[in-house]
C-alpha cells in the first residue's frame, strides 16, 4: 500500500503535482480574458482550440517558473 497525494482545483480537476494545479488555478482566473480574446479575435475552432490547449500549459510553465524563484 502506498500514499498518494493529489491537488484538486476549483472547478474539480485532480492534478499529480501542486505546480500542475496552481497552473490550472492560474489559467482559470485568465479564462475570461482568454474567451474574451479569442471572440473578439475571430478565431477559427482550431485556432481556439489550439489557444486553449496551449494557454494552461503556458501558464502552468509560468506559475512553476515563479515558485522555483
Amino acid at each position: 500500500m502506498e500514499v498518494v497525494t493529489s491537488y484538486k482545483t476549483s472547478d474539480g480537476k485532480v492534478f499529480k503535482t501542486e505546480i500542475e494545479a496552481a497552473g490550472h488555478e492560474k489559467y482559470l482566473e485568465i479564462k475570461p480574458v482568454v474567451e474574451a480574446f479569442i471572440e473578439k479575435a475571430g478565431l477559427q475552432k482550431a485556432q481556439a482550440g489550439l489557444m486553449r490547449k496551449h494557454l494552461p500549459a503556458f501558464v502552468a510553465f509560468q506559475a512553476s517558473q515563479e515558485a522555483a524563484e
